[in-house]
């Protein structure tokens, strides 16, 4: 249905507003080359403005070419809807057959969901124990590279200990940094000192034990040689204890890889279980899932054939609408070709802008009604010049009443009517 709406005037010149609604249309005919297209809209106005009886031999030939131009028009134009008209009738058929196996399918999978219950809850049970299984094989691991961390570490320690031993201790005892080589001395001193403090040295003899070192050998004292003698003995002893506990360490890291060798079995133990039980399932899941996937098949097939329905539907729609116009267009043209372009000027009146309301869609639509009726051969059953108007643009024409067609598929096709209004006596 239609609401009204805001109302406006419309004054574009008839004859002009005919003139472009047949130009577009020329434009639709590809038959045409572009140069006969060309002449042939140059010259429809001056051909057309004229009554028939006014037109010389030139233009008639104009207005014959014009004629079959518009006739192989809307002969393409039916023979696309009547071809839309067979691929919608297609669709649905095919749709309908699609629907049934559909049902099918759905009836086939609903008699075999139960049988797979038991299997699948023997295998939720294994899959929870394997899970079980590989948390406590992670934590192993992860213990068994903290340990090996660890005993890494006390390797290195062991390592850089009797580096200092060697490359410092050993020379700062024997005096070999003199002269300009006291920054470089007092420097390897700090390091001594700073490994003491860690080992937790009594403070006296990491205090009286820089002195000593920065005293040549020679020239050391009873308690500066007995302050060397004591940190050289703390140092070899570091170097003992940290054997100790890497002899210590590499027990645990043993005992761990036992323990990961454990933890790995039970995974395998528990995946295996998983997969006898998964084997089961399959068995009793094989056909469920086979009709599972006809039925998904069968669903995606109604989806897509449903979708290309409407796509047909709305094609077949604009397809009769399009003829419509075309027609309404072609029976302006046949009133313009007898009465020239007085024929197409209707008296002025308002044009109701239109307003879209929702149209209801039929369950079953009957076939497309006829939407324009071939010319009459008698010219006195011609319409009169001023009730000739056009569906295919605005135009100053009479407020008529719409009448709703119902027409495949499923929508209103809208066919244009015209009231016819008297000539003006003035």
């Amino acid at each position: 249905m239609k609401a009204a709406g805001k109302k406006k005037v419309k004054t574009e010149d008839p004859f002009d507003e005919a003139c472009h609604q047949l130009d577009d249309l020329l434009h639709k005919d590809a038959s045409l080359t572009e140069g006969a297209r060309s002449m042939l809209s140059d010259s429809l106005p001056h051909a057309l403005a004229p009554t028939k009886a006014q037109r010389h031999k030139f233009q008639e030939t104009l207005v014959e070419s014009l004629a079959q131009s518009f006739s192989d028009t809307s002969n393409k134009e039916k023979e696309r809807t009547e071809a839309a008209k067979v691929k919608q009738e297609e669709a649905i058929g095919e749709l309908e057959g699609l629907k049934a196996t559909l049902a099918q399918s759905k009836e086939e999978s609903a008699g075999l969901v139960a049988a797979k219950d038991t299997a699948h809850a023997a295998v939720k049970d294994a899959q929870a124990a394997l899970v079980d299984a590989k948390n406590s094989l992670k934590d192993a691991k992860k213990q068994g590279e903290d340990l090996k961390a660890k005993h890494a570490k006390l390797l290195k320690e062991k390592e850089s200990r009797q580096k200092v031993i060697e490359e410092t201790w050993i020379p700062l005892k024997e005096g070999a940094f003199v002269g300009q080589k006291w920054r470089l001395r007092d420097k390897k001193i700090q390091e001594i000192v700073n490994i003491l403090e860690e080992l937790s040295t009594e403070g006296s003899l990491t205090t009286a034990v820089p002195v000593s070192l920065k005293e040549k050998p020679a020239d050391r004292g009873f308690f500066a040689v007995n302050a060397i003698e004591f940190v050289e003995g703390i140092l070899k002893k570091s170097v003992e204890s940290i054997d100790q506990e890497i002899i210590a360490r590499q027990a645990e890291v043993d005992e761990q890889e036992k323990q990961i060798a454990l933890a790995g079995n039970n995974v395998a133990t528990d995946q295996k279980y998983l997969d006898d039980r998964q084997s089961s399932l399959i068995s009793a899941e094989n056909a469920h899932l086979e009709s599972v996937e006809r039925e998904r098949s069968a669903a995606e097939a109604v989806q897509a054939i449903t979708k290309q329905v409407k796509l047909l539907d709305k094609e077949l729609v604009d397809a009769q609408q399009e003829h419509a116009d075309i027609s309404t267009i072609i029976a302006r043209f046949e009133a313009i070709v007898e009465g020239g372009a007085a024929a197409a000027a209707p008296p002025p009146v308002e044009v109701v802008e239109e307003a879209t309301a929702p149209m209801e869609v039929a369950e079953e639509a009957p076939p497309p009604m006829a939407v324009a009726q071939e010319a009459p051969e008698d010219e006195s059953m011609l319409p009169e010049p001023e009730a000739v108007a056009s569906s295919g643009r605005p135009v100053e024409a009479v407020e008529t009443p719409v009448v709703e067609s119902a027409v495949e598929p499923k929508v209103a096709v809208i066919e244009p009517q015209v009231e016819a209004v008297p000539p003006s006596t003035e």
